[in-house]
């Protein structure tokens, strides 16, 4: 299988990389002593749980498994939801949505074949142009939206991520606010 995480330090700098990279490592640590992908997850997601609002590190984060089999489990802990992008067409994976309090965990699962992707980002992509361009910002539904745009207009899927970082910076001002 193929694991792939995404995590989101909080705060800036140094620090948010720092804390990420420890998000990052530490599922994987606990993966390797032989923790199914669920309870890794859930190990974290009560760690950060309990750092949230303190003077603690703390970070958001997205793990993708893929097993060999094309089964895919996306789990996300306060994180925007996942696209499935394949056959020249993006749609938002329908994720199942539970609370550990106020905190948002999302999980998707979909069957990946051959020329398929998961796109997966932080919110400084699905929040680009809040209170300026967009109220809410972009969201994931404009995120995907994007991404159809992007392939009717006969572009290559490798090329789209870069688009959406360069739409990013357009809805924010040309300023480059967030992890985007």
């Amino acid at each position: 299988y193929t694991v792939m995480i995404l995590a989101d330090g909080m705060g800036h700098g140094i620090n948010a990389n720092v804390v990420a990279t420890m998000c990052c490592s530490r599922i994987l640590e606990l993966l390797r002593r032989g923790f199914s992908l669920r309870r890794a997850f859930i190990n974290l997601v009560k760690t950060l749980h309990e750092n949230k609002g303190k003077d603690l590190p703390y970070a958001v984060f997205t793990v993708v498994r893929i097993l060999n089999d094309g089964n895919t489990t996306v789990l996300s802990y306060e994180m925007p939801g996942p696209i499935l992008v394949g056959n020249k067409h993006g749609s938002v994976l329908k994720q199942r949505i539970l609370y550990l309090g106020n905190d948002k965990i999302g999980e998707a699962t979909c069957f990946l074949v051959p020329g398929e992707s998961i796109m997966v980002f932080s919110d400084g992509v699905t929040q680009a142009g809040m209170g300026l361009s967009m109220r809410n910002g972009w969201e994931v539904e404009g995120v995907n939206q994007f991404i159809n745009d992007c392939f009717n207009d006969r572009m290559e899927l490798p090329q789209i991520p870069s688009e959406i970082l360069r739409k990013v910076k357009e809805l924010c001002g040309d300023i480059n606010a967030d992890d985007a």
